[in-house]
């Protein structure tokens, strides 16, 4: 009977620790670090269902984004506009920013919060000439665009002004000029000082009021499940393009080097990694040609001796296609001008390329001045023996073990050292080895 009770007093005695860690408050944690895409909004609305079912204080979203695809921001704020608990938006740590798209998503918050020496704006579509190619179309996606961030700022009671300013004349505020203006509600350098000034704050939920406990609250990360991660990698403008860039050069070495198919099939397997980040990505069509042009000069360099012209042709075009691959022409793409393939990666990466290729063009045209040393040409300089009195009526010569037809200009008797001099039509030409001129 003593064990059963033994038993039962630990289970008490676990209930009674374990009580006041259930009751504590929770916020679940989502963040935000890159271009708004079609995978963050799957992440950020799954985020709002997640704290909703789990019945947590608030959902607790940290951003860091330089903006992105108009659609995808307007599914996350349509999420935090029905959302069943607060959604509070942190733009955080100190240099983070909610550049262009981003601004969006905080004036659809509950609660917005920034940190010291972060800023929010810009959202202005961004054009590398200033305008967009079609102005018509661009007027038209900034008036939709300016009337939705009207609407969420007279939603969430913000400055209605800043909000549409930030769209047709790319307004943006730091931290304090954010909390000046309305835009924000809170400034803090930390999530748990952030979570500190929360604490006692009414906050309209549809139409309901929710008094936020968050003082001590526990925040539970919401991490990404691994396609939603690994979309935000594949969606980075320079791992995409350093894929496409190494998936080419490997295809080059399959080219050139023909055999199993190791490199064809991971320069192929890349080239289908990067194909999955460029769709996730304004892409320009004429980029993508430079591209391609750029592969087949350097492939050109393996077999056309051009001493590096077409290997340096390859290099400026590849340059020229990397800068322009991001089109930021596109009126539905609202993200800083960051937003791009880095020249720091593009500059060292085309010279090696080019430097490989020219690599790889010199030891192929070493490999072309050597003689063969297979098959019928490579018995050209051989030393073989007649097996019958030679003459220019032919005769039969045995020459690496095998048993050839062959002429001699000269008389030679059987058994003769004779040197292959020439092969036509499978008949070998030879010279008696005393009469070669030395």
């Amino acid at each position: 009977m003593a064990k059963p009770l033994w038993g039962l007093g630990l289970a008490l005695l676990a209930l009674g620790v374990a009580a006041p860690a259930a009751g504590q408050p929770c916020l679940l944690r989502a963040d935000l670090d890159g271009v708004v895409t079609g995978g963050a909004a799957e992440h950020l609305t799954s985020a709002v269902q997640e704290a909703g079912e789990r019945g947590c204080q608030a959902l607790l979203v940290v951003i860091d984004t330089p903006g992105g695809f108009l659609d995808a921001t307007r599914d996350i704020a349509k999420a935090f506009l029905e959302a069943p608990v607060p959604v509070v938006v942190w733009v955080g740590p100190a240099g983070a920013r909610a550049g262009s798209a981003g601004a969006f998503l905080v004036l659809a918050s509950h609660v917005a919060a920034m940190a010291p020496g972060t800023h929010v704006g810009a959202a202005y579509p961004v054009s590398l000439g200033g305008e967009a190619p079609d102005p018509t179309m661009a007027k038209k996606v900034e008036n939709d665009a300016a009337a939705f961030a009207r609407a969420l700022a007279q939603q969430r009671g913000r400055d209605v002004e800043w909000a549409e300013a930030a769209v047709r004349e790319s307004a943006s505020a730091t931290a304090d000029e954010a909390l000046e203006k309305g835009v924000v509600e809170v400034v803090a350098p930390s999530v748990r000082a952030l979570l500190e000034r929360l604490d006692g704050r009414v906050v309209r939920v549809g139409d309901r009021e929710v008094t936020l406990r968050t003082a001590g609250a526990e925040v539970r990360p919401f991490a990404p499940s691994l396609r939603h991660r690994a979309l935000g990698v594949l969606g980075d403008p320079n791992v995409a393009w350093l894929l496409m860039m190494l998936g080419m050069f490997l295809l080059m070495i399959e080219l050139y080097t023909p055999g199993i198919g190791i490199a064809g099939a991971l320069g192929l397997f890349l080239l289908l990694l990067a194909g999955i980040g460029l769709r996730l990505l304004p892409v320009d069509a004429g980029a993508i040609v430079l591209l391609v042009v750029a592969f087949g000069l350097f492939v050109a360099e393996l077999f056309v001796v051009s001493h590096g012209l077409l290997a340096l042709g390859g290099i400026v075009t590849l340059a020229i296609g990397s800068v322009l691959l991001i089109d930021t022409d596109d009126p539905e793409f609202f993200a800083d001008a960051s937003v791009r393939v880095s020249w720091g990666l593009v500059v060292p990466l085309a010279a090696a390329v080019g430097a490989g290729t020219v690599a790889l063009a010199w030891h192929a045209a070493r490999i072309r001045k050597r003689a063969p040393v297979t098959g019928a040409e490579g018995l050209v300089g051989c030393v073989g023996h007649a097996d019958e009195p030679l003459g220019p009526d032919g005769g039969w010569v045995r020459v690496a073990g095998e048993r050839w037809r062959a002429r001699c200009t000269a008389a030679a008797p059987a058994g003769a050292a004779v040197r292959v001099v020439a092969v036509r039509d499978l008949t070998l030409d030879v010279v008696p080895i005393e009469t070669e001129v030395r």
